[in-house]
């Protein structure tokens, strides 16, 4: 098993976007180039524990969510946390991965 823990949603030059949306899009983002580098797919995502400072966060990401994973269910875990590393931080993501499989498509982001 392969973990990444704790992405946040911040842009490329380390601030917190203002939109909720586009705070959740840069984590599903990141997590996916981070997969992408080691020729992993989304397929291989079993797990997927959402931080999130509070339910307003999670409201606002559950469509984005839903379209990232669209049939590939993982498990997912909500977390409540009032803090993060991050100034103005809302939420980070932490994915568990099987190994990846050679049979299985890697995805980039067009085809998301």
């Amino acid at each position: 098993m392969t973990d990444y823990s704790e992405i946040n949603g911040a842009d490329a030059d380390g601030a917190i976007p203002e939109s909720i949306i586009a705070e959740c899009r840069n984590a599903l983002t990141t997590m996916n180039n981070h997969l992408t580098r080691d020729e992993i797919g989304l397929h291989n995502v079993r797990r997927v524990v959402f931080a999130v400072r509070d339910g307003e966060a999670l409201l606002a990401c559950q469509t984005v969510l839903a379209g990232w994973f669209d049939g590939i269910s993982p498990i997912m875990t909500l977390r409540v946390q009032p803090r993060f590393r991050l100034k103005g931080q809302r939420l980070s993501l932490s994915v568990t991965l099987e190994e990846a499989d050679a049979s299985m498509p890697v995805y980039d982001d067009e085809e998301l």
